[in-house]
């Protein structure tokens, strides 16, 4: 017996953009290729951070710790909110983690620790 096909709906990210392949193209060829490949990525990312969002707060979790996953990579966003608990209802100036503001050469890699009250 075959399962039906699920169809997820119209914007749906459900799978990483596919990284480029160089093909012979010069370097200055492949720049405008790697910025749109960064772009759509951090496009998945900011959809994958949204989604984990409304998920917490539906599992009843209010807060979160800014955290740091890649140490080292450039961006005043991330180390002036490292280690610091914010609100889903109330996001920090720059926005939620992986959906706001970044000013990585890439794309965002903080993360969003749930805090659960007597789980610290």
């Amino acid at each position: 017996m075959r399962l039906p096909t699920v169809k997820a709906p119209p914007g749906y990210l459900l799978t990483p953009p596919a990284k480029p392949k160089r093909e012979g193209r010069t370097r200055a060829e492949m720049q405008p290729v790697l910025e749109k490949y960064h772009a759509d990525y951090r496009a998945y990312l900011a959809h994958n951070a949204a989604i984990q969002r409304r998920r917490a707060v539906s599992n009843g979790v209010e807060s979160y710790q800014w955290v740091v996953a890649t140490p080292g990579i450039p961006c005043t966003v991330a180390s002036r909110n490292d280690g610091r608990v914010f609100r889903y209802d109330t996001p920090p100036p720059e926005g939620h983690v992986g959906e706001g503001q970044c000013d990585a050469p890439d794309w965002c890699r903080c993360i969003a620790r749930s805090v659960i009250p007597g789980f610290e």
